[in-house]
């Protein structure tokens, strides 16, 4: 984990940057504090680059209840879900 942006306000952005193997495909979801799946833009699968960094930046919406959400990130068949603080 090279960042993880976290707490982050309503109406913010909230920003995970990880680094693996270049060409890897990552993909990142988040669920809210109040338990839905987001569909926001910049959430999904991405590809690595030469660098090996696979970077997402997402805006936390204006209706989001404050509280613990969460944002799991897997690379193949590994998968690390954090606790991200929503304020």
């Amino acid at each position: 984990m090279i960042e993880f942006r976290s707490p982050v306000p309503v109406n913010g952005d909230a920003r995970v940057v990880i680094e693996t193997a270049p060409g890897a495909t990552c993909f990142l979801s988040y669920r809210t504090p109040a338990g839905t799946q987001s569909e926001a833009d910049g959430l999904g699968a991405t590809t690595a680059g030469a660098d090996g960094r696979c970077a997402w930046t997402w805006q936390i919406g204006r209706g989001t209840t404050p509280g613990q959400g969460r944002v799991s990130i897997s690379v193949g068949k590994y998968t690390q879900t954090l606790v991200i603080e929503i304020r």
